[in-house]
């Protein structure tokens, strides 16, 4: 993943050359393959810090920092969707050569023709800054969903912006002091429940979907460009109208992500990833070269049955998959001792060494990897609301149709099944696990922050977020993807051998489409995903339900060994209180889980 960062000194004092330099030298490891800085500005008071990582075939030429007219300037990772929607409205406008321009000359050419509105007028993943040489303002943007992240800082007349948290703090007028509630919230729930919290008081993320503007006179201006929406329900008058859309838009979005010699997948034995790894396969020439699966198995901590139903699909569609036991990747026993390579705390401390060593091997075989999340969420199977809302629109002719269709597309026997089983046990929906308030967070800081109405509140089931998809709304709307998508970037998954992570079921128009079709039939068991994957996927695979891990390997593994022997730092009693914290391991999976934040908390801590 491309690393980049600009410093602009909004009184004009000339930029520190040397502190460009040291930037340049620390974004090297997510940028091997060039590394550039640029001074501009009418004093030298602005300066651009670019490391490129090269992942698509058409930016073997591509230099950043980079420019149109010497005006404008760019340094960004930026990958530019619906290019061939994109071309035809920059020319209408007056663009030449936008056919073979990279990402991020087409950033220039949208920016010159819309301004700041620009992102408005792009799809993909990206986060950049720009110097406006004419205007003297620096102007960053962050996509849609938050993929790429961005950081900024200000600092007197200074302001600082980078894509690395790390780089971003690595200017000395950048104040160490912790945020609180990014550290109570991590405490709690394992990241920070505020977009735009770090972990230090004195750096910021730009939130998803938001742009920055910087003016000569050093004021700061923030502007959402988009927000996540769900209208009304999208019908079709036949089935497989929806299942051929959802086939075009997985392939375009995949393709748009392709423009590589080879890609992995992150590939399991369920439906999302193979239907993933199916498509991709589909989309290159020779799989067996271009495609690569990748699948983590356990043989002992718990049971597991992927392997097989990863065979089926890799041998359907003539592409190998590594296959790699991690048994003994679930827990490091010295991590403890270790310090930690993460610039915020990370929550899977304890297994890192073995994440690294996967997190190595994949990059050695690919430098771009596809991640099937996506489905689980937006196709969620919310029937009770979504039948509510029929209800309460008086749309009983749609109601009758859909509920229809849900016996006639799906198995009627597994659907009574389910709901005889419903109706013996009750309403036991499967919910996380709720631990109870950690008693060890200092009464200090929970009283300051209200924290207890924070945990009650994350606790809560969503209920009026949407009138039809609350739940699929409330986890599009939350932190929780910006958490994920973070932990793919170099600085947390692999610092020495950059790669890059990308999410075809995300695409913006994959997304709308999947939020937006009827829950019922459509939601259940991902019923659209099958029945668009009928005569493509294994059988297997298309009739395996849904699986979740039969256990937890990472609670199994720490549980053979002992409880860390703690030496937390003086500075933890602000927000632990550490005669409360236990000494051994809570008999709750979900006590255990909230342990570990704040083992690893103290464990960063301690070696900050």
């Amino acid at each position: 993943m491309s690393g980049f960062a600009a410093i602009f000194n909004a009184d004009g004092a000339p930029v520190d050359t040397a502190l460009l330099e040291r930037m340049k030298s620390r974004l090297a490891a997510r940028g091997p393959d060039q590394q550039a800085v640029r001074v501009l500005g009418p004093s030298g008071n602005v300066g651009l810090v670019h490391a490129l990582l090269r992942t698509t075939n058409d930016n073997q030429s591509e230099r950043q920092p980079c420019t149109l007219d010497g005006k404008v300037w760019i340094a960004g990772h930026i990958r530019v969707d619906a290019r061939e929607d994109l071309w035809p409205r920059l020319e209408q406008a007056g663009c030449a050569a936008v056919r073979g321009a990279t990402d991020a000359e087409l950033v220039l050419h949208a920016y010159r023709v819309w301004g700041e509105e620009c992102v408005g007028h792009l799809l993909g993943d990206y986060s950049w800054v720009l110097w406006d040489g004419a205007e003297q303002k620096l102007f960053g943007a962050r996509d849609h969903l938050g993929v790429r992240p961005l950081f900024y800082a200000r600092i007197g007349a200074a302001w600082v912006v980078s894509n690395s948290l790390e780089c971003a703090g690595s200017h000395p007028g950048v104040s160490r002091e912790l945020e609180d509630l990014w550290v109570a919230d991590f405490l709690l729930f394992g990241h920070s429940k505020e977009f735009d919290n770090t972990v230090y008081k004195a750096i910021r993320r730009l939130p998803p979907a938001h742009s920055l503007t910087i003016q000569a006179g050093g004021e700061a201006r923030l502007k959402r460009y988009w927000s996540f929406e769900i209208g009304e329900p999208v019908y079709r008058r036949r089935p497989e109208d929806y299942c051929e859309q959802f086939r075009q838009l997985l392939s375009t979005a995949v393709k748009d992500r392709l423009r590589t010699s080879r890609v992995g997948v992150y590939l399991s034995g369920g439906l999302d990833s193979s239907t993933l790894a199916a498509t991709a396969a589909k989309a290159v020439a020779d799989p067996s070269r271009q495609v690569l699966g990748y699948t983590f198995t356990f043989h002992e901590l718990i049971p597991d049955d992927e392997e097989p139903y990863v065979r089926l699909t890799a041998s359907r569609f003539g592409f190998p998959v590594l296959i790699r036991n991690r048994d003994h990747a679930c827990y490091d026993p010295d991590w403890w001792r270790t310090p930690p390579a993460t610039p915020e705390p990370d929550v899977s401390a304890y297994c890192r060494k073995g994440d690294l060593e996967f997190a190595e091997e994949m990059a050695r075989e690919s430098r771009v990897w596809f991640y099937g999340e996506g489905p689980d969420n937006a196709l969620r199977f919310e029937w009770q609301p979504y039948l509510r809302w029929l209800a309460g629109n008086r749309r009983w002719g749609r109601m009758i149709r859909d509920v229809g269709s849900l016996f006639w597309l799906d198995s009627p026997a597994s659907i009574l099944e389910d709901a005889w089983r419903r109706f013996r046990q009750g309403d036991r929906t499967v919910r996380t696990e709720r631990p109870a308030f950690p008693e060890w967070i200092a009464e200090d800081l929970a009283d300051r922050l209200e924290l207890q109405e924070r945990w009650n509140n994350h606790w809560t089931p969503p209920r009026h977020e949407h009138p039809w998809h609350p739940w699929t709304f409330a986890s599009f709307t939350g932190t929780l993807w910006q958490h994920l998508f973070e932990r793919f970037e170099p600085e947390n998954a692999n610092p020495r051998f950059p790669s890059e992570t990308r999410h075809p079921y995300l695409d913006l128009r994959m997304l709308r489409f999947l939020v937006s079709v009827p829950v019922a039939p459509w939601g259940r068991r991902k019923l659209l995903t099958r029945l668009a994957m009928r005569g493509t996927l294994p059988a297997a695979v298309l009739k395996r339900q849904k699986t979740a891990l039969r256990g937890d390997p990472w609670q199994a593994a720490m549980r053979r060994h002992p409880f860390p022997a703690l030496e937390p730092p003086r500075a933890a009693a602000r927000y632990i209180d550490l005669p409360r914290l236990p000494t051994a391991w809570p008999s709750s999976a979900a006590d255990t889980t909230q342990c570990t934040y704040a083992l690893a908390f103290l464990h960063w801590l301690r070696f900050r």
